[in-house]
């Protein structure tokens, strides 16, 4: 059963969807605000108390507000999930992104699940930085990785964004492996891509490239063949990020023992 609710705040809304073991929470500043500090501490605190009600734990996290305010709801989330005894080692997506207001800060996306005595959730780190989230259910390894660039935050890095993108998804594809799952497990990315007019065919070359060698794309003169190539969904829009790098990505992998019952189905655009 799904149940929803919003409650509004001075400043912002909270929207949460509740799903069986999942909870989806939107927080969003809905007025010119000029104590966006303020409000970073309220919206967090007050979604710490729905974690902490719910007994749940992050799996995907994303903010939205300019990069030069990344510092700040940091802190406010360092301090309210301290305050509940949070985990707040967890990865998270910051996306530069202004709200209709022109807000320092615009919002932030949570999905969490609910804790169940058969499901196990741990972090995922990369070279020392939490990458991603995995979890169990039905006896298949859920991921959620978050922020893959290519490399770590303080490391300098090739200018070169085709070779940064090229990094980004070998990157991906290292940590899953690391898993035990593969990169053919992906079902969905969410890429944030810098400047993305100045390049964007540029980035397509690249990940074609890497589905081409990664068995994705194969050269058939089969239409029913073609019909059967599945790629993962994605979203890719223009958004820039705290490492600066070229592009950022986060990944939904899913990968099935052969005993799982859980079901991956394609969805076209006419459903």
């Amino acid at each position: 059963m799904i149940q929803r609710s919003v409650k509004t705040y001075p400043a912002f809304k909270i929207y949460t969807t509740s799903s069986n073991s999942q909870l989806f929470i939107i927080a969003s500043v809905t007025q010119s605000d000029p104590h966006p500090e303020q409000t970073a501490d309220e919206i967090y605190n007050e979604i710490a108390d729905i974690l902490s009600a719910s007994s749940s734990q992050i799996v995907c996290e994303r903010c939205f507000g300019d990069i030069e305010f990344q510092a700040q709801l940091l802190e406010a989330r360092r301090s309210a999930f301290l305050k509940h005894t949070i985990e707040i080692n967890t990865p998270l997506m910051y996306i530069d992104g202004k709200s209709g207001y022109e807000n320092k800060f615009a919002g932030i996306q949570i999905r969490v699940l609910k804790a169940t005595p058969e499901t196990r959730i741990r972090t995922i780190m990369d070279q020392g930085i939490p990458k991603g989230r995995i979890w169990n259910i039905d006896d298949s390894l859920f991921f959620m990785l978050h922020n893959i660039d290519g490399g770590k935050i303080d490391e300098s890095r090739n200018p070169d964004r085709k070779i940064q993108t090229e990094a980004m998804f070998q990157q991906t594809k290292r940590i899953l492996q690391a898993e035990g799952a593969s990169y053919q497990d992906v079902v969905r990315t969410w890429i944030y891509i810098s400047e993305i007019l100045d390049w964007y065919n540029d980035f397509n070359a690249i990940r074609n490239k890497f589905f081409a060698e990664n068995g994705f794309l194969q050269k058939t003169d089969s239409k029913i063949e073609a019909e059967q190539i599945y790629l993962p969904a994605s979203t890719g829009i223009e958004g820039r990020n705290p490492s600066n790098s070229a592009a950022a990505m986060d990944v939904f992998a899913v990968h099935r023992s052969p005993e799982s019952n859980i079901k991956i189905r394609t969805l076209s655009g006419n459903m």
